[in-house]
């Protein structure tokens, strides 16, 4: 903690009506960063996006579900429970769920 302290430094505060004098320095953004962060963050095969693609596919395959009066629950495991009328079907993953939204006529075929 004390290696921290030494790092800080403290500038005084401005007077009222004066500028600040690093008002006119621009402190380094997280978002120009250059080289490797940068270059693979946005990267179409990236594992991030590819499991943000997985996300939205779910919540687009549950939301057809609800609108069609299902309610779903998606469980910590990655399974699926889907519930209407007092009846349940358990799904083991999202491709059980796209099959049997497919055989309730909530997905489009094409």
């Amino acid at each position: 903690m004390g290696n921290l302290l030494r790092e800080v430094q403290l500038t005084p505060a401005p007077k009222p009506g004066q500028a600040s004098p690093s008002a006119n320095k621009k402190s380094p953004s997280p978002w120009t960063a250059t080289g490797d962060f940068q270059n693979h963050t946005n990267a179409t095969n990236s594992p991030t996006s590819d499991s943000q693609r997985k996300a939205e596919e779910i919540v687009e395959q549950v939301a057809k579900l609800v609108q069609a009066g299902h309610i779903v629950y998606q469980r910590r495991s990655g399974d699926f429970l889907v519930c209407k009328y007092g009846l349940s079907k358990f799904c083991w993953d999202f491709a059980e769920l796209q099959s049997f939204s497919l055989k309730l006529g909530v997905n489009d075929h094409g």
